[in-house]
């Protein structure tokens, strides 16, 4: 193997590993995102009375 061949393999395996560290870290802030989320439809939902707009009177 020649000087070059190693420098290049040392390159791409250092982008390999940034790409791969990034993806982790995008991942990871999805994650966060869909857990709060979640806590807002769960905390919109807990104090709503499930009888409220269940029936509809009206006069005319």
């Amino acid at each position: 193997m020649d000087m070059m061949s190693i420098a290049a393999m040392s390159v791409g395996m250092n982008q390999e590993q940034i790409q791969q560290s990034v993806g982790t870290s995008v991942l990871g802030k999805v994650f966060d995102e869909m857990e709060s989320s979640a806590d807002m439809i769960s905390e919109m939902t807990v104090g709503s009375d499930p009888n409220v707009g269940a029936n509809l009177d009206i006069s005319v």
